[in-house]
């Protein structure tokens, strides 16, 4: 997965396979699947929805590298600005919080 991030645009052909990676028991492969997802820049529609369900990942770490791939992919569909506004209303992590906060902003001025 870190890999084909380094790729950038052109690892796009990997969008699939990283998405199906998001389902990973793995906390680590995860973390570097959504990486790799907002490096490569390519905001499918699998994907998008895919990184919004990893909004409500258990791991922190996780959930913070969704929000910024979400927010390197412009992702500012619907459901996506409701997935971040919830995890505002539950998340306990002031990090990821204020994160998520930012990025509505940033998502919802596009």
């Amino acid at each position: 997965a870190k890999a084909l991030g380094n790729i950038g645009p052109q690892g796009r052909y990997a969008v699939p396979s990283l998405t199906n990676a998001l389902d990973a028991g793995n906390a680590e492969l995860r973390k570097e699947a959504v990486i790799a997802l907002g490096k490569i820049g390519y905001p499918s529609q699998q994907s998008t929805k895919a990184l919004t369900r990893s909004l409500k990942d258990p791991i922190a770490e996780v959930r913070l590298e969704v929000i910024q791939a979400l927010m390197k992919n412009n992702s500012s569909t619907p459901d996506v600005i409701a997935g971040l506004e919830t995890l505002v209303e539950k998340e306990r992590n002031k990090e990821i919080k204020k994160t998520a906060e930012k990025a509505i902003l940033q998502l919802k001025s596009l």
